[in-house]
């Protein structure tokens, strides 16, 4: 079925804050004056986050932001696909004999009805049955038998980074006998859905050609035996940067380093509490309700500074402790780090403005730092650092885990294995990336919205509500 063009298209003006490229221009005018579902993928520092801050913050349109992890959703100001859409935190069973499928609160409902456009974020990490059920419970609502209800759907991510966390095995075993496979690509919703594919492909995070054309073929697996001997060149070399992150495999691990060089520091140690507020979810958050610190410690900071002094991942020393203030070195500088204050949001429909507005349902309020000696490299995912020490432990476990890990640098030279990255440990899911290879573009056109796109998904049988 093809979607139809909006009549009223909207015409904006990029000249703010905020430096878009013309493919990103290209595509939130695409997102903004069509109904066309979309899948806007791409490797890592393409600036796909910034397309989805951008567009939540621009669009005309009423806008359900939604992240496949605490996490993520908090970074995006949305809320996780679960809690929209009241999902139980297991494995979604789309059984229409099943009562539970139909008990949809009103609020959900109203949600649904009056969204124009679902936008989920990090869409790798979601799994085909929970599109699965967020489809089914849309057509329920809008008693239709279009794919989400008949509602403009925008996926975002990249398949070649991290794969849904799936650690039952029965889950696996159920979603390769119903859905075929683990990705989102799988549900019937997607392959139903018509959506237009995009791929942006100009990286930002790094400069080096040599070192982005590297990450690009570590990407999709394509190892060399030159890449791999560019890459172990970096084990064992002198680290001589005075802040470095170690990325690690597990949480454990991380954990274990940070509160070993914790230990070794001999100065007092401080505990800052986090103020919390309303409905707060504690582990969708990087920052520590109970934050331990001597002075000497290395801190991350997450959050980004007005001044533009520090950044999201920024990395500094600790200087001074008091009980309401901590001091942190930053780049040389000497900065007071002010407590920040996240929110948490959940979509309420506004009768009178006809708008589905986030509303804060919660807050924490702490100083935004943890210790930053070590981060997991699931973790890591979004964030950008200038020095890096690689610690697989015993190897990969996760498909696009050494990709995630390689590409969280800006260039090569401040890249530092502990021990050498064998081929077995470069990862590639090749349910995704069979699914790539596969996948037919549609073009970034500097029409915009009035392109003629040409791509289509071969339709299978639209399930009917039963």
């Amino acid at each position: 079925m093809k979607k139809e063009i909006l009549t009223s298209e909207v015409s904006l003006n990029f000249n703010s804050d905020v430096k878009l490229s013309e493919d990103q221009k290209n595509l939130f005018n695409i997102a903004e004056n069509t109904n066309n579902s979309l899948f806007i993928t791409g490797g890592a520092g393409v600036g796909k986050s910034l397309f989805v801050d951008y567009f939540r913050n621009h669009t005309l349109k009423n806008v359900i932001v939604l992240g496949s992890t605490g996490v993520a959703s908090i970074n995006i100001k949305g809320q996780t696909i679960h809690s929209a859409f009241r999902l139980m935190p297991r494995v979604q069973v789309v059984d229409f004999n099943n009562k539970e499928l139909w008990k949809i609160p009103n609020k959900v409902k109203t949600m649904i009805k009056n969204a124009d456009v679902f936008l989920f974020d990090e869409i790798s990490m979601t799994s085909p049955d929970v599109i699965d059920m967020v489809d089914q419970k849309c057509r329920l609502v809008m008693n239709s038998s279009l794919p989400f209800g008949g509602k403009q759907t925008i996926f975002i991510g990249d398949l070649l980074q991290l794969p849904p966390v799936i650690r039952d095995k029965s889950v696996f075993d159920y979603l390769i006998d119903h859905y075929g496979g683990i990705h989102f690509f799988n549900a019937p919703a997607f392959k139903d859905g018509e959506f237009k594919i995009y791929e942006l492909t100009e990286i930002f995070r790094q400069q080096d050609m040599s070192f982005k054309e590297m990450l690009n073929n570590i990407r999709i697996g394509k190892i060399s035996d030159d890449i791999l001997e560019k890459i172990n060149s970096r084990v064992d070399l002198p680290i001589n940067e005075e802040e470095y992150i170690i990325l690690t495999a597990t949480n454990k691990t991380a954990d274990d380093i940070n509160k070993t060089k914790l230990d070794a520091i001999d100065n007092k140690e401080f505990t800052y509490h986090a103020d919390i507020t309303g409905d707060i979810n504690e582990n969708n958050f990087l920052v520590d309700t109970e934050l331990h610190l001597k002075v000497g410690a290395q801190v991350m900071i997450l959050s980004n500074d007005r001044k533009k002094r520090w950044g999201n991942g920024s990395l500094g020393i600790v200087t001074q402790l008091y009980p309401n203030e901590i001091l942190v070195k930053i780049n040389g500088k000497e900065y007071s780090i002010p407590k920040f204050t996240w929110h948490n949001y959940k979509n309420e429909y506004d009768e009178e403005t006809k708008k589905i507005k986030q509303v804060k349902v919660g807050t924490l309020e702490q100083f935004p730092i943890r210790l930053g000696w070590a981060l997991t490299i699931h973790k890591s995912q979004g964030k950008t650092f200038k020095t890096i020490l690689i610690d697989l432990e015993n190897g990969a476990f996760a498909s696009g885990q050494v990709y995630v890990a390689l590409s969280r640098c800006t260039s090569l030279d401040h890249l530092y294995l502990k021990k050498k990255i064998n081929k077995r440990d470069i990862k590639v899911d090749n349910e995704a990336l069979q699914f790539m290879k596969n996948m037919e573009l549609s073009s970034i056109s500097d029409d915009g919205a009035k392109v003629d796109y040409n791509y289509n998904i071969e339709n299978i049988d639209i399930r009917k509500i039963k």
